[in-house]
């Protein structure tokens, strides 16, 4: 059993499996036929790739979002928190210039406080078009949760994590230029949509457990 957040990535990544799908029976209607394949069935693949990142960079945010919910939620006392968050928010207090702004930590005030940071962080991502890449995922996780970089953990038989992330921020890159131009440097096709689909639901696997291990470190329970 996974995360919600999980759970609801996995029912997105449908929309990606139905795309292709979609690409090999016009592939065999055309081919039944003994017509011509459409070269602009590619526009398919194209929309596969902006979904996939879609999907990618919303999983993120929501189990971040849902990792929060959870310390707040049993988290008994500021103190209890990751050092690293104490550290975080103590410097961002420091540098607001604001005097009053300390006490809204005061009794569970703190709880507010943590919700309300993970919402800013969310739009300094979203003000950056690079946000879903390997780096950015990474800082993004271990600012809000104090969590040591989960990049590091995205290995798998066959993968190191450098391999793993260059992959990633490359699909980014090519959601980039589908966003930007619409149409990419290279020719997209099923094999490169489907290898980059496994690549997302490996990288949330390997994101989602290291945030459930530290949360279980933290309160004494998971999310799963």
């Amino acid at each position: 059993m996974g995360s919600k957040s999980r759970k609801h990535f996995d029912d997105s990544a449908e929309d990606i499996d139905n795309l292709v799908g979609l690409h090999d029976a016009m592939v065999a209607l055309s081919e039944a036929d003994g017509e011509q394949v459409d070269e602009g069935l590619e526009v398919l693949f194209r929309s596969s790739v902006v979904l996939m990142v879609s999907h990618w960079e919303a999983y993120v945010e929501d189990i971040v979002a849902e990792a929060v919910e959870h310390l707040v939620k049993h988290v008994p006392e500021p103190q209890k928190l990751p050092k690293k968050i104490r550290q975080i928010v103590s410097k961002e207090i420091q540098q607001s210039h604001n005097e009053l702004e300390m006490w809204q930590l005061a009794q569970d005030g703190w709880r507010t406080y943590l919700k309300t940071r993970l919402t800013k962080h969310q739009e300094d991502r979203n003000r950056n078009f690079n946000t879903p890449k390997a780096a950015a995922t990474g800082e993004f996780i271990s600012s809000v949760l104090g969590l040591a970089d989960v990049t590091s953990k995205w290995s798998w038989v066959g993968v190191t994590s450098d391999e793993a992330k260059k992959r990633l921020d490359e699909l980014v890159k090519v959601r980039g230029q589908i966003a930007h131009r619409g149409r990419v440097t290279q020719q997209l096709n099923k094999r490169f949509v489907e290898d980059h689909l496994a690549l997302l639901r490996r990288l949330v696997s390997k994101t989602g457990g290291p945030i459930n291990a530290h949360l279980k470190k933290v309160t004494g329970s998971g999310l799963f």
